[in-house]
């Protein structure tokens, strides 16, 4: 899945961003972008246990 350096994760629903983290959608290298739609979802509090057990090194950075 290509995905636009400027993505606006507000756009999207909250099970699209989650698809894009977990399924590894976006390229693994591409930290900021993961940083930013684990931010999103943090804001919304959607997946916040999905966050926490898959994507540790993200939730860390994320405060909430």
């Amino acid at each position: 899945m290509n995905v636009e350096n400027n993505l606006d994760v507000k756009s999207l629903c909250s099970r699209k961003l989650w698809e894009m983290l977990a399924l590894n959608g976006l390229d693994s290298n591409n930290y900021q972008q993961q940083l930013q739609i684990t931010q999103e979802l943090v804001v919304r509090r959607h997946y916040l246990r999905e966050i926490k057990q898959h994507m540790p090194v993200l939730h860390i950075a994320v405060r909430h």
